[in-house]
């Protein structure tokens, strides 16, 4: 099992991610797995609805910036593992965006290492989000609409 991803929509979803994890690892002394799961939202950050997300990426940049966040949140934090997974492509409405699952003994280093790989991701990685209106298109950069 891949520990990090850049995947197009369809390729996996949450229920195979647990299965693995459930199949794969030993988790047996591990009391949290903390799953974030990022959406595309309806409502457009400038104004009206999302019509649909386009996300585009240096695959191969990203996916060694994604191994070495992993790599930093297991040597901060006390977790048995980290995975991430990004999508690209079309995204619409309700479809999932991200997946940051955390195995670890106990919650709170589990909901920490998630918070803070998600921040990184969303700062680090180059992975570019088009965001597509019924009235206009516009490029996001971590949390703020670029002009």
């Amino acid at each position: 099992m891949n520990r990090v991803a850049v995947l197009r929509k369809g390729e996996i979803d949450i229920t195979d991610i647990l299965e693995n994890i459930e199949r794969e690892m030993n988790i047996k002394d591990c009391g949290a797995i903390v799953i974030f799961i990022g959406r595309v939202r309806e409502k457009a950050r400038k104004r009206g609805n999302v019509k649909k997300l386009h996300y585009e990426s240096a695959e191969e940049v990203a996916i060694k910036e994604l191994n070495r966040i992993r790599e930093e949140m297991l040597n901060k934090y006390d977790i048995k593992d980290i995975l991430i997974y990004h999508f690209i492509g079309e995204l619409y409405p309700g479809e999932h965006t991200i997946y940051i699952i955390v195995v670890a003994e106990h919650r709170k280093p589990a909901f920490e290492a998630a918070e803070e790989a998600l921040e990184l991701v969303k700062s680090q990685v180059p992975i570019w989000k088009k965001e597509i209106t019924e009235n206009e298109e516009y490029w996001i950069s971590g949390d703020e609409v670029l002009e």
